[in-house]
């Protein structure tokens, strides 16, 4: 409605077709039918590129010729912008794999945005105007570390190669190499994936994709199991193979992260000698259990007349605000579960002193006693019905908060009680907001 009050009529009639787009995909939902994300629409970019292009039209230059320099400017911008594009799609898929449809939608229109740039500035080389001007800025960008090439049933096994090989240890054996690869499978008879034959064990190279099921008894062997590389000499004429030596690397960095990157020892089946090292990759689409995000650092290019509009997307959502605007001035109450928790784990900490004889700090009385008068207060304040409106509000303001600081925990692959402690406040408020919507309240 902005943009068709604003006069701007096409970029409304972007604004409603997504719309329609999404009231589908909700009926889907309402359904009980799946809904898969990539399905939803994109927002529209709030650039304005028709602007844009006006000024490019309007500072068109007849009979003037682009020098050198200029050239180089173009091809620089050009390339930078294109390249930009790919890395924000590459980001949007990766979101998208981890289900997080919000930053997916932001990375995609950043594509977007980038993408119109593009086209504005190979407008004005077409009409052989000055380059415009470009605006560089620095962003932390948080992305989970996945492997969009591996699909999500397949586990990859690459033998990079064999490092160092004692070749006075394998001169006997003339007619050839190969490694077999095998992965356990809780049966007593686990598939074997073998390599094809070389010459030289130095020039071993093998990718093997192996389908898995991510399930409890994967996790299993994950957890417990290794994957096992047995080095094997092709035998003569009537004679089986001979195993030379074995490897064994284990899988359990696969439950937080996606890669294993290993250089192991072959040990030989005689002696127990050192052969050399088996330089492996081993590749999931993503963690087993939980995806590990990386924060970085990285550089970004916008023209100086958009850069207000670009930085837009990378501001962090201020909950504060949001939370004002939501309870619109009132006082804003805690979650009555949440409060009964940490007062039992107060509770707990005053007891152990009391238990070891000593006196309980004035610090952890004080808490007590604050966290006893809010409880009062909270339970006081939802005994009336007319409240409950107002204090699902509250909870439904707290949510993001919780969500947040528990996502903060995971991230940084913690599992102490801090991360127990985070998800235990975020699932008792679910709860009781699910309590209040039976009950019309939210």
């Amino acid at each position: 409605m902005k943009a068709k009050n604003a006069g701007d009529i096409p970029q409304a009639k972007e604004y409603l077709s997504s719309a329609k787009g999404i009231e589908a995909l909700l009926e889907h939902a309402r359904s009980g039918r799946l809904v898969n994300i990539r399905d939803i629409p994109e927002a529209p970019v709030e650039i304005d590129v028709r602007k844009s292009m006006k000024e490019t039209a309007g500072n068109q230059q007849l009979n003037r010729q682009i020098s050198d320099s200029e050239k180089e400017i173009y091809q620089r911008l050009t390339s930078q912008l294109s390249t930009q594009s790919k890395r924000f799609d590459g980001y949007a898929k990766q979101y998208q794999h981890g289900g997080d449809v919000q930053k997916a939608n932001k990375f995609l229109k950043l594509s977007q945005f980038s993408k119109q740039e593009l086209d504005i500035v190979k407008s004005k080389m077409y009409n052989n105007n000055p380059p415009p001007a470009a605006a560089y800025s620095s962003q932390n960008i948080q992305v989970a570390q996945i492997n969009p090439n591996v699909q999500d049933g397949e586990l990859f096994v690459m033998i990079v190669g064999v490092l160092s090989p004692k070749q006075s240890e394998l001169k006997d054996f003339t007619k050839g190499f190969y490694y077999s690869i095998k992965l356990p499978n809780g049966s007593d008879e686990p598939p074997v994936y073998k390599t094809e034959l070389f010459n030289s064990v130095s020039k071993i190279k093998h990718l093997e994709k192996i389908v898995v099921q991510k399930n409890k008894n994967f996790e299993r062997i994950i957890r417990n199991r290794s994957i096992y590389f047995e080095l094997f000499a092709k035998g003569g004429f009537m004679r089986s193979d001979i195993r030379v030596g074995q490897t064994a690397v284990k899988l359990l960095t696969l439950l937080n992260k996606c890669n294993i990157e290993e250089q192991a020892n072959i040990i030989s089946d005689k002696g127990r000698k050192q052969l050399g090292k088996l330089h492996v990759k081993i590749q999931l689409n993503r963690p087993l259990l939980n995806a590990e995000s990386v924060t970085r650092s990285e550089n970004f290019i916008c023209l100086e007349t958009n850069k207000t509009a670009f930085l837009k997307y990378f501001e962090a959502p201020n909950l504060n605000k949001q939370n004002e605007q939501l309870l619109g001035g009132k006082k804003m109450y805690k979650s009555i579960e949440v409060l009964k928790l940490e007062y039992k784990m107060i509770q707990a900490k005053s007891n152990s002193y009391i238990n070891r004889g000593s006196q309980v700090p004035s610090r952890l009385a004080g808490e007590e006693q604050k966290l006893v008068k809010e409880y009062q207060e909270t339970n006081k304040f939802i005994q009336e019905p007319a409240n409950l409106v107002h204090y699902a509000t509250c909870l439904r303001a707290l949510l993001p908060k919780y969500t947040q600081e528990y996502q903060a925990c995971i991230s940084k692959g913690a599992r102490d009680a801090q991360a127990k402690l985070a998800g235990e406040r975020l699932n008792l408020v679910k709860k009781e907001l699910e309590s209040l919507g039976g009950q019309q309240y939210c």
